[in-house]
């Protein structure tokens, strides 16, 4: 009969190797900047994997690493993240940021309330990562007139560079979702005729890059003169496009756009001439742009398109037999206005 003591030693090395295959890996720290976790007793080494994995994604992406502390580190962290003990309704979370400039230790207790242990760890690293962030965004801020800031009064140039980078994308504005403007266009017709008019515009965004426009507003065409007398027109036109942001910076973006554009069409001429009277005529155009929108202040925005579309349903006007002027063929279009952003 085998006595259970004399099993202990052989289990004890059991677990032990089992803790050291299931443990979370961690890349070198001993390189370039890193934040450091130290765990309470109570973390299994599943929720330390899945608040570590969470981690990395969030900072790595800067140059960042993330790692357990060692006993002896080589170099200091950028923060150290200690995690309290876990109890059934909140975790006390504790963040010491050690870099050069903010010098100070901030907490947070995270509530976890109905979650899942796997949802607990989740939602752990969630809080943690906005822990440090608003530790770090904090030397962003300027301090009132005559006094420090928490910070010591330092200015954002002397935190390291790549703290810098992180504040620069927690503080950033996220793109409009909704824009309106006014916006004055030309257009110009192979078929001979050109207009001038003003458009009230709609962008919408959709997703991250991807959105919907609208467009309406009234055109005057530039009288075409002939030996048969003179023509006028006006439109009534309206477009419906898609739009895919090429290039989004925080105070440019670049869109490409495609869509159609149609309207009413009324024709008129001298009557003492052979130049055919008053008529309607429908319009159909497919076009492509290029547009542009920059950012002026947080509100506001300049605005302008250009691009080229060709006819689908075109008019033109005749005179004695033979083709005078007309909506159709090739166009070419610009625009340029002043609206807002939401």
């Amino acid at each position: 009969m085998i006595r259970p003591l004399r099993l202990l030693p052989l289990l004890a090395l059991l677990c032990t190797t089992v803790s050291a295959f299931a443990a979370p890996t961690s890349p070198s720290c001993s390189r370039g900047p890193w934040i450091a976790l130290v765990w309470g007793d109570h973390w299994s080494p599943t929720q330390r994997t899945t608040v570590l994995e969470h981690l990395r994604r969030g900072f790595e992406v800067y140059g960042v690493s993330v790692c357990e502390r060692p006993t002896k580190p080589q170099r200091p962290p950028l923060a150290e993240v200690r995690f309290g003990e876990s109890g059934d309704e909140s975790v006390n979370l504790s963040v010491d940021v050690r870099d050069s400039v903010t010098r100070k230790r901030v907490g947070r207790d995270v509530d976890v309330r109905g979650y899942s242990q796997e949802a607990r760890a989740l939602a752990l690293a969630i809080a943690t990562e906005e822990l440090v962030r608003a530790s770090w965004v904090e030397i962003e801020l300027a301090a009132p007139h005559g006094t420090e800031s928490p910070a010591r009064a330092a200015q954002p140039s002397d935190a390291p560079d790549v703290v810098r980078r992180v504040n620069r994308d927690s503080i950033r504005q996220p793109p409009a979702r909704l824009r309106l403007g006014l916006r004055g266009m030309f257009e110009t017709y192979s078929g001979g005729q050109t207009h001038l008019g003003v458009d009230l515009t709609l962008h919408q965004a959709l997703g991250q890059r991807l959105g919907l426009g609208l467009g309406l507003g009234p055109r005057i065409a530039l009288t075409e003169t002939s030996r048969l007398g003179d023509v006028d027109a006006r439109l009534l036109a309206g477009e419906a496009f898609a739009w895919f942001a090429v290039v989004r910076t925080d105070s440019l973006e670049l869109d490409w756009e495609l869509g159609l554009r149609g309207g009413v069409l009324r024709f008129q001429s001298d009557p003492a001439s052979g130049v055919e009277q008053d008529r309607n005529a429908a319009l159909l155009i497919a076009k492509t742009s290029l547009g542009l929108d920059l950012g002026l202040g947080t509100a506001w925005s300049l605005g302008g398109n250009v691009g080229v579309g060709h006819s689908l349903v075109g008019a033109t006007v005749t005179g004695r037999g033979r083709e005078l002027t007309g909506v159709s063929g090739l166009e070419l279009h610009a625009g340029l206005g002043l609206g807002g952003r939401w």
